[in-house]
């Protein structure tokens, strides 16, 4: 992963920065692109599975619609499916769909980014036939079922 990665001194090579160490760059004819970026967008379940290394904090903690609208301004540069990359991760511990603005936050996935985003859940979510279709409609390209 990290032999694409070649930093060169940049255009200010003989100027020191503030922290009087020469600013590094990654050269201009080689694009920087990311396999896979893993994110949660809350830190909570609905269930207690016991393989699960989770610890289940009482603080609840949800991501809102404006820091993921920040978030996926890097869509540009992760690589997608048919690119050899993983796309954009939206859950990796814990369950999406206990988010109160979980499909707030899949309708920003832009058109661009659907064979980009997936996530994972368990389905122990009650979902009305609406809530569903929201998933469905979204632009998510994989959405993997933890049983």
């Amino acid at each position: 992963m990290f032999n694409n990665i070649k930093l060169k001194i940049s255009n200010f090579k003989n100027k020191q920065s503030y922290f009087n160490v020469k600013p590094l760059i990654f050269p201009e004819n080689q694009s920087m692109h990311y396999d896979a970026v893993n994110m949660d967008i809350n830190n909570t379940c609905n269930q207690r599975c016991r393989f699960c290394f989770s610890y289940f904090d009482k603080n609840k903690v949800y991501m809102d619609v404006e820091t993921f609208e920040k978030i996926i301004q890097i869509l540009p540069l992760v690589r997608d499916y048919q690119g050899g990359g993983y796309g954009l991760y939206i859950s990796c511990v814990f369950e999406p769909t206990v988010n109160p603005q979980f499909i707030e936050v899949l309708s920003k996935i832009p058109k661009e980014g659907k064979n980009k985003c997936f996530f994972t859940t368990n389905l122990a979510r009650a979902m009305d036939e609406e809530y569903i279709k929201a998933i469905i409609n979204s632009n998510i390209a994989l959405l993997n079922i933890s049983i």
